[in-house]
């Protein structure tokens, strides 16, 4: 069932192309970029700096997790993340995190 929303959800973002705010795929994203994603956002930083303490996220961590919240928002046609985006990119990491350690 998984790989049938995964599926789905790479057709959309191919049949749409959605990258409003890309010129690159979100993963060769540079830091300055990144960095820009979250500039003046207090929710955001505060969130990462959660996140930072409770899931002990590192500089590399906070990265790769907003370039999931820029793809997230990106799905969901957003030109900016937004907290909700932020939220999910966490989450994935924490329970991914959970099932490898798991297995």
């Amino acid at each position: 069932m998984t790989g049938n929303r995964l599926d789905a959800v790479s057709d959309q973002y191919r049949a749409e192309n959605i990258q409003p705010n890309a010129q690159m795929p979100n993963a060769q994203m540079t830091a300055s970029q990144i960095k820009a994603e979250i500039a003046d956002k207090a929710a955001l930083s505060d969130l990462l700096n959660l996140a930072m303490q409770k899931q002990n996220l590192s500089a590399r961590g906070v990265h790769k997790a907003i370039r999931v919240a820029r793809t997230i928002a990106d799905l969901a046609q957003s030109a900016d993340i937004e907290k909700i985006h932020l939220a999910e990119a966490l989450s994935y990491r924490h329970h991914l995190s959970g099932i490898l350690q798991a297995g």
